[in-house]
């Protein structure tokens, strides 16, 4: 088993922590992706799993940034993309979630998983995930735009440098950082968010 751990901030930049307790109730929409299955039989089933959480903060209570209290974030997730070393296939899109989740409840070591499929063995640099572009923060029970500038474009990139083998299944988690991931302005509130990466392969 090997960890690597991988921080990162974008301006902010986005997942298995080997958390084991899974978040059924941060679904508010239904999550239609499935599993890609080989395609010719040759490929292990379910060897890239991906999960995402919030980093928990203190004494595992989510800590605002000042000023800042919200009840709710839900966020957007429309895809996973991949890129190989060789960078010959561009972006490869390996799940399509198009769920939405209540990431200001993925805490205290609760998980939910964003994808389960199966991948082409070989070495891969770099994961991103496609957000919409309008997500939503609540407070005191009052929904607002929560807005992230090229979510649906260029997406929220990680490094992802890792080498996947055949009998291998590798395994991450999208850590969120709330605290530093919102910000406020005078028309709107903006995400830039701010993930770390945690990559276990067995």
């Amino acid at each position: 088993m090997k960890t690597i751990l991988l921080l990162f901030s974008l301006m902010a930049l986005l997942v298995v922590a080997g958390c084991s307790q899974k978040g059924e109730d941060v679904l508010t929409s239904n999550n239609t992706s499935q599993p890609t299955d080989p395609s010719d039989g040759t490929l292990d089933p379910d060897n890239f799993i991906l999960y995402a959480t919030t980093a928990s903060f203190g004494e595992g209570v989510f800590t605002p940034p000042e000023g800042i209290e919200p009840e709710n974030i839900y966020l957007t997730v429309v895809s996973v993309e991949l890129r190989k070393a060789d960078d010959s296939l561009g972006w490869i899109t390996v799940a399509e979630p198009n769920a939405t989740y209540d990431f200001l409840q993925l805490v205290d070591g609760v998980t939910v998983e964003l994808t389960s499929v199966a991948i082409e063995p070989g070495r891969y640099t770099m994961l991103r995930l496609i957000l919409a572009e309008v997500n939503e923060i609540v407070f005191d029970g009052t929904s607002e735009s929560l807005t992230v500038p090229s979510g649906t474009e260029t997406g929220v990139k990680l490094s992802f440098d890792v080498v996947i083998e055949g009998g291998e299944t590798l395994t991450a988690t999208i850590e969120f950082d709330a605290a530093t991931s919102v910000i406020s302005t005078d028309q709107n509130y903006l995400l830039r968010p701010a993930f770390r990466l945690l990559i276990d392969s067995e």
